[in-house]
């Protein structure tokens, strides 16, 4: 007969604190709403299962277009000087300094695109990727993206802003991705 007034744990637990942005430090709401609870969690089942079962894993996320707009700024303003990555590199040496300034007691805390890590992420996406494209289901489309020619490079959909192109609408200040009155384009 199962005891049912006492919790059951589980014999292994993984614990992830969320990923942030590599484009700044931490701030109050990653330490007090994200990795303070779970460090709490974390070592209560360190406590009860045994440290040996427990992972805590976090790190910075090295994608996004956040990123790349901070880098242009700091690059801009003269406040940082090299390579994208060195500047995602910056700011997740920050942000594990500032989590070991708390004593988070993260397993590991990594980037998702440097170092082995990146390696590890790059090799499993393509392995996904070709396992989904192999099995059919994955399909091509050529799809009309916004492309800054001055910069180079294309731009997602918060990158730009302007008239929504929907007949009849008149958002003057539409976000590409959706004007603001609820268009997708």
């Amino acid at each position: 007969m199962i005891d049912t007034k006492r919790p059951i744990f589980p014999k292994k637990a993984v614990v992830t604190g969320g990923m942030p942005y590599g484009n700044k430090r931490l701030h109050l709401g990653h330490i007090g709403a994200v990795f303070i609870p779970a460090d709490i969690y974390s070592r209560f089942l360190r406590d009860r299962i045994g440290k040996e079962n427990v992972v805590f894993v976090s790190g910075t996320d090295c994608y996004g277009s956040p990123i790349v707009e901070y880098y242009k700024k700091a690059v801009a303003d003269g406040s940082f000087s090299g390579s994208l990555e060195d500047f995602v590199l910056s700011n997740h040496k920050a942000q594990k300094n500032e989590l070991d300034m708390y004593s988070i007691s993260n397993n590991l805390f990594a980037t998702s695109a440097l170092g082995r890590s990146g390696e590890i992420h790059r090799e499993l996406s393509a392995e996904v990727l070709k396992t989904l494209h192999k099995n059919g289901h994955l399909e091509k489309h050529v799809r009309p993206q916004f492309y800054d020619a001055k910069l180079k490079a294309f731009l997602n959909g918060r990158q730009v802003i302007g008239r929504c192109p929907i007949p009849g609408c008149k958002s003057e200040k539409a976000y590409a991705d959706e004007c603001e009155l609820g268009h997708p384009y």
